[in-house]
Formats: structure tokens, C-alpha cells, sequence
């Protein structure tokens, strides 16, 4: 799910990968979820389709040639948005394995994603 926009302490806005929908969600309302194999943010299903979509957290350093991307804002924010998670307990699972995330948004919030507009025209079966 592409990440619109993040305002720390208040929402995330995102866009249904399926339906296209914008939804808004409370930050209070997201939990940083810490497995072995990674740490997601679960989103709330879309209000459009009904689909339930995940933020990745990273821990390594964007790729060079993906530099000032969308792909590496998106990193950076959400990046962001999980160590506000992890600041305010809103974890499920042992925070303290996670490596510290290099790569954080620059300037100031509210901080944007801008996503390419171009529509799906097949959505893969196999994830």
C-alpha cells in the first residue's frame, strides 16, 4: 500500500493497492508488529475493498541508484512512523532485537510520498 503522507503524533494517509482508495488512520491506532523475520506495521482493512495491507520496516540503507525516489521516501517515513510505534510501546513483540534504522526523512513534517499515478492493470495472485 503506497504511503500518501505521515504527520508524526497524528495520521498516516495511504492509497488501496487494490481498490485505489485513500484511507486515513490514526497513528494511535497502528502497532508496530516484530517478528523474527522483520518488523510490519498492520494497517486497518480499507474502508473500499476491505483488503488488509502491511508497512515493511527497513533496517539496511537505500540502494544508491533508489536515492530521492518514492520508494526511498516511502523507507524513510516508514522508518519514521515505526520508531514512533516503538517510543510509544505500541509494539507487539521484542523491540529490542530490531537494529536501528539508518535511513529517516529529511525536513519537516508532515512529510509527502510522490507516488507515480498509474493504474494497476493486473494485481499478481502469487505474493
Amino acid at each position: 500500500m503506497p504511503l500518501l503522507s505521515y504527520q508524526p503524533r497524528a495520521s498516516i494517509r495511504c492509497r488501496c493497492i487494490i481498490c485505489k482508495a485513500e484511507n486515513d488512520h490514526p497513528v494511535a491506532s497502528l502497532t508496530l508488529m516484530v517478528r523474527k523475520d522483520g518488523a510490519n506495521i498492520r494497517l486497518p482493512v480499507c474502508k473500499g475493498c476491505g483488503a488488509v495491507e502491511f508497512l515493511s520496516r527497513t533496517t539496511d540503507a537505500c540502494p544508491d541508484a533508489h536515492k530521492g525516489s518514492p520508494f526511498d521516501v516511502q523507507r524513510r517515513v516508514v522508518n519514521a512512523l515505526s520508531g514512533e510505534l516503538i517510543t510509544a510501546g505500541r509494539v507487539d513483540g521484542d523491540a529490542s532485537a530490531l537494529l536501528p534504522a539508518k535511513d529517516l526523512p529529511k525536513g519537516a513534517p508532515p512529510y509527502k510520498v510522490a507516488w507515480l499515478q498509474r493504474p494497476v492493470t493486473q494485481v499478481p495472485r502469487k505474493w
